[in-house]
Protein backbone atom coordinates (compact mmCIF):
# COMPACT_ATOMS: atom_id res chain seq x y z
CA UNK A 1 0.00 0.00 0.00
CA UNK A 2 1.01 3.46 -0.42
CA UNK A 3 2.28 5.32 2.98
CA UNK A 4 2.21 8.86 4.15
CA UNK A 5 6.17 8.78 4.16
CA UNK A 6 6.87 12.72 3.72
CA UNK A 7 3.02 14.30 4.08
CA UNK A 8 3.39 15.27 7.53
CA UNK A 9 7.31 17.10 7.09
CA UNK A 10 5.31 18.73 3.62
CA UNK A 11 2.43 20.00 6.02
CA UNK A 12 4.90 21.12 8.14
CA UNK A 13 7.19 22.69 5.86
CA UNK A 14 4.04 24.28 4.15
CA UNK A 15 2.59 25.91 7.24
CA UNK A 16 5.95 27.54 8.06
CA UNK A 17 6.53 29.16 4.80
CA UNK A 18 3.36 30.51 4.49
CA UNK A 19 3.95 31.71 8.21
CA UNK A 20 1.36 34.87 8.78
CA UNK A 21 0.81 35.88 5.28
CA UNK A 22 -2.34 34.41 4.86
CA UNK A 23 -5.35 34.03 7.28
CA UNK A 24 -6.32 30.44 6.32
CA UNK A 25 -4.91 27.36 4.62
CA UNK A 26 -5.40 24.02 3.24
CA UNK A 27 -3.47 21.45 2.11
CA UNK A 28 -4.23 18.00 0.11
CA UNK A 29 -1.28 16.09 -0.37
CA UNK A 30 -1.57 12.65 -2.91
CA UNK A 31 0.66 10.12 -3.08
CA UNK A 32 -0.31 6.70 -5.35
CA UNK A 33 1.13 3.62 -7.04
CA UNK A 34 -0.12 2.52 -10.33
CA UNK A 35 0.40 -0.75 -12.70
CA UNK A 36 -0.12 -0.85 -16.40
CA UNK A 37 -0.35 -4.25 -19.04
CA UNK A 38 -1.24 -4.24 -22.49
CA UNK A 39 -0.86 -7.43 -24.44
CA UNK A 40 -0.93 -8.28 -27.88
CA UNK A 41 -1.73 -11.48 -29.76
CA UNK A 42 -1.17 -13.23 -26.56
CA UNK A 43 2.21 -11.53 -25.61
CA UNK A 44 3.02 -8.52 -23.86
CA UNK A 45 3.64 -5.34 -25.17
CA UNK A 46 3.25 -3.06 -22.82
CA UNK A 47 4.18 -2.93 -18.80
CA UNK A 48 4.66 0.54 -17.01
CA UNK A 49 4.97 1.20 -12.93
CA UNK A 50 4.86 4.54 -11.75
CA UNK A 51 4.84 6.02 -8.00
CA UNK A 52 3.81 9.65 -7.35
CA UNK A 53 3.50 11.99 -4.63
CA UNK A 54 2.01 15.77 -4.72
CA UNK A 55 0.36 18.39 -3.03
CA UNK A 56 -1.68 21.29 -3.55
CA UNK A 57 -2.47 24.45 -1.49
CA UNK A 58 -5.26 26.74 -0.97
CA UNK A 59 -4.94 30.19 0.81
CA UNK A 60 -7.63 32.33 2.12
CA UNK A 61 -6.20 36.06 2.28
CA UNK A 62 -8.69 39.17 2.75
CA UNK A 63 -11.51 37.09 1.46
CA UNK A 64 -9.47 36.14 -2.00
CA UNK A 65 -8.90 32.54 -2.88
CA UNK A 66 -5.34 31.12 -4.31
CA UNK A 67 -4.62 28.01 -5.33
CA UNK A 68 -1.13 26.28 -6.71
CA UNK A 69 0.20 22.87 -6.52
CA UNK A 70 3.19 20.71 -7.16
CA UNK A 71 3.94 17.09 -8.73
CA UNK A 72 6.59 16.58 -6.04
CA UNK A 73 7.31 17.07 -2.31
CA UNK A 74 10.45 18.51 -3.23
CA UNK A 75 11.10 21.64 -0.35
CA UNK A 76 12.09 24.05 -3.06
CA UNK A 77 8.66 22.84 -4.88
CA UNK A 78 6.79 23.34 -2.17
CA UNK A 79 8.18 26.72 -1.63
CA UNK A 80 7.42 27.97 -5.26
CA UNK A 81 3.78 26.31 -4.72
CA UNK A 82 3.40 28.46 -1.73
CA UNK A 83 4.81 32.25 -3.14
CA UNK A 84 2.36 30.95 -6.21
CA UNK A 85 -1.02 30.00 -4.13
CA UNK A 86 -0.37 33.82 -2.57
CA UNK A 87 -0.19 35.39 -5.94
CA UNK A 88 -2.67 33.49 -7.40
CA UNK A 89 -5.17 35.21 -4.55
CA UNK A 90 -4.23 39.23 -5.69
CA UNK A 91 -6.50 39.60 -8.91
CA UNK A 92 -9.54 37.34 -7.30
CA UNK A 93 -12.50 39.70 -6.65
CA UNK A 94 -13.17 39.44 -2.35
CA UNK A 95 -15.95 36.94 -1.58
CA UNK A 96 -16.87 35.74 2.53
CA UNK A 97 -18.12 32.78 0.92
CA UNK A 98 -14.26 30.97 0.34
CA UNK A 99 -14.36 28.80 3.77
CA UNK A 100 -12.54 25.96 4.66
CA UNK A 101 -13.87 22.64 6.52
CA UNK A 102 -14.05 22.17 10.67
CA UNK A 103 -12.57 19.38 11.90
CA UNK A 104 -15.71 16.80 11.62
CA UNK A 105 -16.80 15.16 15.07
CA UNK A 106 -16.88 11.64 13.15
CA UNK A 107 -16.62 9.93 10.14
CA UNK A 108 -18.77 7.27 8.44
CA UNK A 109 -16.89 3.58 7.89
CA UNK A 110 -17.30 2.76 4.38
CA UNK A 111 -16.40 -0.84 3.21
CA UNK A 112 -14.23 -2.28 0.48
CA UNK A 113 -12.70 0.68 -0.73
CA UNK A 114 -9.29 -0.85 -0.40
CA UNK A 115 -7.63 -4.17 -1.59
CA UNK A 116 -5.09 -5.20 0.55
CA UNK A 117 -4.01 -8.04 -1.30
CA UNK A 118 -3.92 -6.68 -4.56
CA UNK A 119 0.09 -5.52 -4.24
CA UNK A 120 0.59 -9.01 -3.71
CA UNK A 121 -0.93 -10.58 -6.19
CA UNK A 122 2.12 -11.94 -8.86
CA UNK A 123 2.45 -9.15 -12.19
CA UNK A 124 2.87 -12.67 -14.24
CA UNK A 125 -1.03 -13.08 -12.76
CA UNK A 126 -1.94 -9.72 -13.41
CA UNK A 127 -0.29 -10.17 -17.21
CA UNK A 128 -2.25 -13.55 -17.77
CA UNK A 129 -5.71 -11.07 -17.28
CA UNK A 130 -5.09 -9.14 -20.32
CA UNK A 131 -4.50 -12.05 -22.02
CA UNK A 132 -7.52 -14.06 -20.82
CA UNK A 133 -9.44 -10.32 -21.82
CA UNK A 134 -8.10 -10.82 -25.49
CA UNK A 135 -8.47 -14.92 -25.71
CA UNK A 136 -12.03 -14.44 -24.45
CA UNK A 137 -12.64 -12.36 -26.97
CA UNK A 138 -11.62 -13.75 -30.13
CA UNK A 139 -13.45 -16.99 -28.79
CA UNK A 140 -17.19 -15.13 -28.12
CA UNK A 141 -17.23 -15.29 -32.25
CA UNK A 142 -15.64 -16.91 -35.22
CA UNK A 143 -16.10 -12.79 -36.96
CA UNK A 144 -13.80 -11.75 -34.55
CA UNK A 145 -10.58 -11.16 -36.28
CA UNK A 146 -8.79 -8.46 -33.99
CA UNK A 147 -8.60 -7.26 -30.68
CA UNK A 148 -7.10 -3.97 -31.14
CA UNK A 149 -6.68 -3.25 -26.73
CA UNK A 150 -6.66 -5.81 -23.99
CA UNK A 151 -5.34 -3.98 -20.74
CA UNK A 152 -5.42 -4.16 -17.21
CA UNK A 153 -4.41 -0.76 -14.74
CA UNK A 154 -4.16 -0.61 -11.54
CA UNK A 155 -3.94 2.07 -8.66
CA UNK A 156 -3.07 2.50 -5.14
CA UNK A 157 -3.54 5.64 -3.64
CA UNK A 158 -3.66 7.55 -0.32
CA UNK A 159 -4.64 11.54 0.12
CA UNK A 160 -4.33 13.79 3.31
CA UNK A 161 -6.21 16.82 3.78
CA UNK A 162 -5.44 19.43 6.57
CA UNK A 163 -6.42 23.06 7.20
CA UNK A 164 -5.54 25.48 9.84
CA UNK A 165 -8.53 24.92 11.46
CA UNK A 166 -7.48 22.14 12.72
CA UNK A 167 -8.52 19.66 10.54
CA UNK A 168 -6.47 16.30 9.04
CA UNK A 169 -8.09 13.53 7.53
CA UNK A 170 -6.20 10.77 5.35
CA UNK A 171 -7.58 7.83 3.50
CA UNK A 172 -6.37 5.18 1.37
CA UNK A 173 -7.69 2.89 -1.89
CA UNK A 174 -7.54 1.05 -4.67
CA UNK A 175 -8.90 0.43 -8.36
CA UNK A 176 -8.62 -2.46 -10.77
CA UNK A 177 -9.80 -1.52 -14.25
CA UNK A 178 -9.92 -4.19 -17.53
CA UNK A 179 -10.92 -2.89 -20.75
CA UNK A 180 -10.92 -4.51 -24.07
CA UNK A 181 -11.89 -3.29 -27.61
CA UNK A 182 -12.47 -5.84 -30.18
CA UNK A 183 -13.34 -5.99 -34.45
CA UNK A 184 -15.51 -8.54 -35.76
CA UNK A 185 -15.07 -8.38 -39.71
CA UNK A 186 -17.41 -10.46 -42.02
CA UNK A 187 -17.44 -9.37 -45.87
CA UNK A 188 -16.20 -5.99 -46.30
CA UNK A 189 -17.34 -4.99 -42.99
CA UNK A 190 -16.09 -4.33 -39.57
CA UNK A 191 -17.49 -3.39 -36.78
CA UNK A 192 -15.97 -2.56 -32.91
CA UNK A 193 -17.18 -3.54 -29.59
CA UNK A 194 -15.59 -3.06 -26.11
CA UNK A 195 -16.29 -3.57 -22.09
CA UNK A 196 -14.75 -2.66 -19.21
CA UNK A 197 -15.30 -3.13 -15.66
CA UNK A 198 -14.02 -0.89 -12.50
CA UNK A 199 -13.63 -2.92 -9.56
CA UNK A 200 -11.66 -1.70 -6.22
CA UNK A 201 -10.27 -5.09 -5.96
CA UNK A 202 -8.58 -7.59 -8.03
CA UNK A 203 -10.18 -10.43 -6.89
CA UNK A 204 -13.89 -8.89 -8.49
CA UNK A 205 -12.84 -8.95 -12.49
CA UNK A 206 -14.12 -11.22 -15.02
CA UNK A 207 -11.91 -11.07 -17.56
CA UNK A 208 -13.82 -14.14 -19.29
CA UNK A 209 -17.21 -12.07 -18.92
CA UNK A 210 -15.41 -8.62 -20.19
CA UNK A 211 -13.85 -10.30 -23.30
CA UNK A 212 -16.70 -12.33 -24.14
CA UNK A 213 -19.23 -9.06 -23.90
CA UNK A 214 -16.43 -7.22 -25.83
CA UNK A 215 -16.61 -9.80 -28.81
CA UNK A 216 -20.53 -10.45 -28.88
CA UNK A 217 -20.88 -6.83 -29.14
CA UNK A 218 -18.77 -6.33 -32.35
CA UNK A 219 -20.36 -9.61 -34.08
CA UNK A 220 -23.95 -8.35 -33.34
CA UNK A 221 -23.27 -4.85 -34.98
CA UNK A 222 -22.24 -6.10 -38.08
CA UNK A 223 -24.44 -5.33 -41.22
CA UNK A 224 -25.89 -2.68 -39.67
CA UNK A 225 -28.86 -1.02 -42.03
CA UNK A 226 -30.36 2.89 -41.63
CA UNK A 227 -33.83 2.97 -40.72
CA UNK A 228 -36.99 5.83 -41.71
CA UNK A 229 -37.08 7.73 -39.66
CA UNK A 230 -39.87 8.95 -37.42
CA UNK A 231 -41.17 9.47 -34.29
CA UNK A 232 -41.02 6.26 -31.90
CA UNK A 233 -40.54 4.31 -28.81
CA UNK A 234 -37.14 3.70 -27.79
CA UNK A 235 -35.10 1.46 -25.51
CA UNK A 236 -31.97 2.99 -23.74
CA UNK A 237 -29.48 0.19 -23.10
CA UNK A 238 -28.17 0.82 -19.33
CA UNK A 239 -25.23 1.73 -20.93
CA UNK A 240 -26.53 4.23 -22.91
CA UNK A 241 -28.13 5.66 -19.98
CA UNK A 242 -25.43 6.11 -18.18
CA UNK A 243 -23.93 7.97 -20.47
CA UNK A 244 -27.32 10.40 -20.46
CA UNK A 245 -26.98 10.53 -16.77
CA UNK A 246 -23.26 11.57 -17.07
CA UNK A 247 -24.98 14.65 -18.97
CA UNK A 248 -27.40 15.26 -16.98
CA UNK A 249 -25.89 15.73 -13.55
CA UNK A 250 -24.02 18.95 -14.35
CA UNK A 251 -28.09 20.28 -14.18
CA UNK A 252 -28.28 19.20 -10.33
CA UNK A 253 -25.13 21.33 -9.39
CA UNK A 254 -25.36 24.21 -7.58
CA UNK A 255 -22.50 25.66 -9.35
CA UNK A 256 -24.38 25.46 -12.58
CA UNK A 257 -28.14 26.34 -11.15
CA UNK A 258 -26.53 29.70 -9.54
CA UNK A 259 -25.01 30.85 -13.11
CA UNK A 260 -28.40 29.61 -14.90
CA UNK A 261 -26.81 27.07 -17.09
CA UNK A 262 -29.28 24.39 -16.15
CA UNK A 263 -32.67 22.68 -16.73
CA UNK A 264 -33.20 22.32 -13.40
CA UNK A 265 -33.27 25.58 -12.39
CA UNK A 266 -35.63 26.79 -9.53
CA UNK A 267 -37.59 23.12 -9.84
CA UNK A 268 -36.63 21.69 -5.80
CA UNK A 269 -40.36 20.27 -5.30
CA UNK A 270 -41.52 19.78 -8.90
CA UNK A 271 -42.13 16.90 -11.11
CA UNK A 272 -39.31 16.57 -13.37
CA UNK A 273 -39.57 13.02 -14.31
CA UNK A 274 -41.82 9.96 -14.97
CA UNK A 275 -42.96 8.59 -11.66
CA UNK A 276 -40.89 5.60 -10.34
CA UNK A 277 -37.64 7.78 -11.61
CA UNK A 278 -35.08 7.53 -8.08
CA UNK A 279 -31.42 9.23 -8.79
CA UNK A 280 -29.18 9.19 -5.74
CA UNK A 281 -25.66 10.23 -5.27
CA UNK A 282 -24.31 7.79 -2.92
CA UNK A 283 -20.71 8.11 -1.73
CA UNK A 284 -21.22 5.48 1.22
CA UNK A 285 -21.67 2.33 -1.01
CA UNK A 286 -19.54 -0.50 -0.61
CA UNK A 287 -17.03 -0.96 -2.95
CA UNK A 288 -18.13 2.07 -4.70
CA UNK A 289 -15.92 3.45 -7.53
CA UNK A 290 -16.15 6.82 -6.24
CA UNK A 291 -16.99 6.00 -2.22
CA UNK A 292 -15.16 7.75 0.62
CA UNK A 293 -15.23 8.73 3.73
CA UNK A 294 -15.15 12.58 3.48
CA UNK A 295 -15.17 14.43 0.51
CA UNK A 296 -12.30 16.77 -0.82
CA UNK A 297 -12.49 19.40 1.42
CA UNK A 298 -13.49 17.56 5.00
CA UNK A 299 -16.69 16.99 4.53
CA UNK A 300 -18.29 13.51 5.49
CA UNK A 301 -19.80 11.26 3.17
CA UNK A 302 -23.23 11.02 2.67
CA UNK A 303 -26.20 9.80 0.39
CA UNK A 304 -27.75 12.60 -1.62
CA UNK A 305 -31.43 11.96 -3.01
CA UNK A 306 -31.64 14.03 -6.09
CA UNK A 307 -35.12 12.99 -7.66
CA UNK A 308 -37.26 11.08 -6.12
CA UNK A 309 -40.45 9.16 -7.75
CA UNK A 310 -40.18 11.58 -10.25
CA UNK A 311 -39.50 15.20 -8.03
CA UNK A 312 -37.05 17.16 -7.88
CA UNK A 313 -35.15 16.97 -4.20
CA UNK A 314 -32.28 19.01 -4.11
CA UNK A 315 -29.19 20.18 -5.80
CA UNK A 316 -25.30 19.28 -4.72
CA UNK A 317 -23.29 22.06 -3.03
CA UNK A 318 -19.68 21.88 -2.09
CA UNK A 319 -18.39 24.16 0.68
CA UNK A 320 -18.58 27.51 -1.62
CA UNK A 321 -21.55 26.98 -3.04
CA UNK A 322 -23.33 25.63 0.02
CA UNK A 323 -22.45 28.93 1.17
CA UNK A 324 -23.51 31.18 -1.60
CA UNK A 325 -27.24 28.86 -1.33
CA UNK A 326 -27.20 29.60 2.00
CA UNK A 327 -26.98 26.00 3.13
CA UNK A 328 -24.25 23.74 3.51
CA UNK A 329 -21.83 21.35 1.95
CA UNK A 330 -24.10 17.91 0.51
CA UNK A 331 -19.95 17.07 0.70
CA UNK A 332 -20.22 16.87 -3.18
CA UNK A 333 -16.16 18.80 -3.35
CA UNK A 334 -14.29 16.80 -5.85
CA UNK A 335 -10.80 17.94 -6.63
CA UNK A 336 -7.44 16.47 -8.47
CA UNK A 337 -4.43 17.72 -7.64
CA UNK A 338 -3.41 19.91 -10.43
CA UNK A 339 -7.65 21.60 -10.27
CA UNK A 340 -9.62 23.36 -7.96
CA UNK A 341 -12.37 22.08 -5.46
CA UNK A 342 -15.21 21.52 -8.03
CA UNK A 343 -19.14 20.81 -7.05
CA UNK A 344 -19.22 16.74 -8.52
CA UNK A 345 -21.06 13.27 -8.08
CA UNK A 346 -19.64 10.37 -6.31
CA UNK A 347 -21.62 7.09 -7.23
CA UNK A 348 -24.35 7.98 -9.17
CA UNK A 349 -27.40 6.04 -9.38
CA UNK A 350 -30.92 5.47 -10.96
CA UNK A 351 -32.79 3.25 -8.91
CA UNK A 352 -33.92 -0.20 -10.88
CA UNK A 353 -37.12 -1.46 -11.91
CA UNK A 354 -39.28 -4.31 -11.92
CA UNK A 355 -38.99 -5.46 -15.86
CA UNK A 356 -35.85 -7.16 -17.21
CA UNK A 357 -34.20 -6.02 -20.82
CA UNK A 358 -36.08 -7.92 -23.25
CA UNK A 359 -39.48 -7.39 -20.93
CA UNK A 360 -39.22 -3.31 -21.98
CA UNK A 361 -38.46 -4.93 -25.73
CA UNK A 362 -41.22 -6.15 -25.94
CA UNK A 363 -43.42 -4.35 -24.30
CA UNK A 364 -42.18 -1.82 -26.93
CA UNK A 365 -43.20 -3.90 -30.15
CA UNK A 366 -41.57 -1.82 -32.23
CA UNK A 367 -38.95 0.97 -32.07
CA UNK A 368 -35.27 1.01 -31.49
CA UNK A 369 -32.69 -0.40 -28.98
CA UNK A 370 -30.15 2.16 -28.59
CA UNK A 371 -26.61 1.07 -27.02
CA UNK A 372 -24.16 3.53 -28.39
CA UNK A 373 -24.97 7.06 -28.34
CA UNK A 374 -22.14 9.88 -29.60
CA UNK A 375 -21.74 13.41 -28.93
CA UNK A 376 -23.17 13.42 -25.47
CA UNK A 377 -20.86 16.53 -24.59
CA UNK A 378 -23.19 18.44 -27.51
CA UNK A 379 -26.15 18.62 -25.43
CA UNK A 380 -27.13 22.10 -24.33
CA UNK A 381 -26.58 22.50 -20.68
CA UNK A 382 -29.12 25.10 -20.47
CA UNK A 383 -32.25 23.63 -22.11
CA UNK A 384 -31.17 19.87 -22.28
CA UNK A 385 -31.37 19.86 -26.30
CA UNK A 386 -29.76 17.25 -27.59
CA UNK A 387 -28.98 15.64 -31.23
CA UNK A 388 -26.77 12.21 -30.99
CA UNK A 389 -24.93 10.22 -33.11
CA UNK A 390 -26.47 6.80 -32.22
CA UNK A 391 -26.41 2.57 -32.99
CA UNK A 392 -28.33 -0.02 -31.83
CA UNK A 393 -31.08 -2.72 -32.76
CA UNK A 394 -34.36 -2.26 -34.45
CA UNK A 395 -37.34 -3.72 -32.66
CA UNK A 396 -40.30 -5.49 -34.85
CA UNK A 397 -43.28 -6.78 -32.89
CA UNK A 398 -41.52 -6.87 -30.15
CA UNK A 399 -38.28 -8.30 -30.79
CA UNK A 400 -34.70 -7.53 -31.84
CA UNK A 401 -34.44 -8.31 -35.43
CA UNK A 402 -31.26 -6.32 -37.22
CA UNK A 403 -28.81 -4.13 -35.96
CA UNK A 404 -29.12 -0.54 -36.84
CA UNK A 405 -26.42 2.14 -37.41
CA UNK A 406 -26.08 5.66 -38.76
CA UNK A 407 -28.89 7.11 -37.11
CA UNK A 408 -29.23 10.24 -34.78
CA UNK A 409 -31.71 10.24 -32.16
CA UNK A 410 -33.09 14.23 -31.07
CA UNK A 411 -34.90 15.98 -28.15
CA UNK A 412 -34.65 17.25 -24.77
CA UNK A 413 -33.19 15.90 -21.57
CA UNK A 414 -36.38 17.24 -19.70
CA UNK A 415 -38.66 15.84 -22.38
CA UNK A 416 -36.91 12.05 -22.31
CA UNK A 417 -36.98 11.90 -18.10
CA UNK A 418 -40.79 12.73 -18.27
CA UNK A 419 -41.54 10.30 -21.05
CA UNK A 420 -40.08 7.42 -19.51
CA UNK A 421 -42.84 4.54 -19.43
CA UNK A 422 -40.49 1.68 -17.65
CA UNK A 423 -37.61 1.54 -15.95
CA UNK A 424 -35.28 -1.88 -16.03
CA UNK A 425 -34.02 -3.93 -13.27
CA UNK A 426 -30.50 -5.05 -14.82
CA UNK A 427 -29.02 -2.14 -13.01
CA UNK A 428 -25.00 -1.92 -14.15
CA UNK A 429 -22.28 0.39 -13.18
CA UNK A 430 -19.96 2.04 -15.22
CA UNK A 431 -17.72 3.40 -13.48
CA UNK A 432 -19.54 5.43 -11.05
CA UNK A 433 -22.60 5.48 -12.91
CA UNK A 434 -25.33 2.88 -11.95
CA UNK A 435 -28.32 2.81 -14.53
CA UNK A 436 -30.54 -0.07 -15.73
CA UNK A 437 -32.15 0.45 -19.04
CA UNK A 438 -34.90 2.74 -20.05
CA UNK A 439 -38.11 2.42 -22.36
CA UNK A 440 -38.91 5.86 -23.56
CA UNK A 441 -42.59 6.46 -25.28
CA UNK A 442 -41.10 8.97 -28.36
CA UNK A 443 -37.97 10.54 -29.10
CA UNK A 444 -36.97 11.54 -33.24
CA UNK A 445 -34.91 9.04 -34.58
CA UNK A 446 -33.30 10.34 -38.07
CA UNK A 447 -32.57 7.81 -40.39
CA UNK A 448 -33.29 8.24 -44.20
Amino acid sequence: MVNDKGFSDAIKFIESSLGSRSDAFETYLVGYRSLSVEVKDSELDFLEVAEERGAALRVIKDEKLGFSFSSTLAEQDLERMVENALFSSTPIPQDSCYTFAEPPESLPDVKGLLDTEIAAVPRERKVELAKELEASARAADPRVKIVRKASYNERSFRVRLANSLGLDLSQEGTLATAYVMAVAEEGNEGEVGHDYALKRSFRELDPSGIGKEAGLRAAARLHGRIIKSGLMPVVLTREAAAGLLGVLSASLFYSNVAKKRSFFMDRVGQKVAAEGFNLVDNSLLESGHASFRFDGEGVPSRTNVLIEDGLLRGYLYDLYWGKRGKTSSTASGRRSLAGPVRVGTSNLILGPGEMGFDGLVSQMRDGVVVDDLMGLHTANPVTGEFSLGASGFRVERGEMTHPVKGIALAGTIPGLLGSIEAIGSDLKFFGSIGAPSLLVSGLTVAGT
